[in-house]
């Protein structure tokens, strides 16, 4: 699985379910920026931090993709 706009077609997340959201990117002034080194982590049900199945996808300067598996979806607080 990649990061891939298409996920997005879900309005809202849904339990368990393929999920893609964009992520913009602000420098300290709010100007759009692209990450050098993204490193993308979750917590689920405020559980520990663990890093994501996939990492950002940049698209364009100050935004980009990124896809949550069903199994980073299946908790009630991401």
């Amino acid at each position: 699985m990649a990061n891939d706009i298409k996920h997005a077609a879900l309005p809202f997340p849904v339990y368990g379910a393929l999920y893609s959201m964009g992520v913009p990117f602000l420098d300290a002034d709010g100007d759009p920026t692209d990450p050098t080194t993204p490193d993308t982590e979750i917590s689920l049900d405020g559980g520990a931090f663990a890093d994501c199945t996939e990492e950002v996808t940049t698209v364009s300067t100050g935004f980009g993709w990124i896809t949550f598996t069903a199994a980073e979806m299946t908790c009630d607080l991401a």
